[in-house]
């Protein structure tokens, strides 16, 4: 199996740290935890799990900075070249997170949509948007 769609299962953080540990020995590349009301705490533990997924979808959960950065900390060496984080938490400290990992990644389309990222992240998003031909 390469793709798991989980969207709106509630999982949660719970969910997420023990599909994390399976991780590693999976061959998946699409994972949807869309609308599973994961935080902080799933987020770092999907950071923290080394795999082959390209697609991440994490739209519509509770994301805040701390997730973001554990996430954005481990791009650089992940495979993910499609990552939504839409309608999270997200805020300044996660956005300029982002910002900088972002060109030493292979990713291709990022969707940010619904997040309170505040000016300082919007500014940060926006000059990496004109450096580069990537979807933000």
């Amino acid at each position: 199996m390469t793709s798991l769609n989980l969207y709106s299962n509630s999982i949660g953080d719970v969910g997420v740290l023990v599909l994390a540990e399976a991780l590693p020995t999976s061959r998946l590349t699409k994972l949807n935890l869309g609308g599973n009301s994961i935080g902080d705490a799933g987020a770092i533990a999907l950071a923290k799990a080394d795999s082959h997924v390209t697609l991440l979808n994490l739209e519509y959960n509770s994301i805040g900075d701390a997730g973001i950065i554990a996430l954005a900390g481990v791009l650089q060496e992940s495979q993910v070249t499609s990552l939504n984080l839409e309608h999270n938490s997200m805020g300044e400290a996660g956005a300029k997170a982002l910002a900088a990992a972002l060109p030493n990644t292979k990713m291709e389309w990022l969707y940010l949509k619904g997040n309170p990222i505040g000016k300082a992240g919007k500014v940060a998003l926006g000059n990496l948007r004109n450096k580069n031909n990537r979807q933000i």
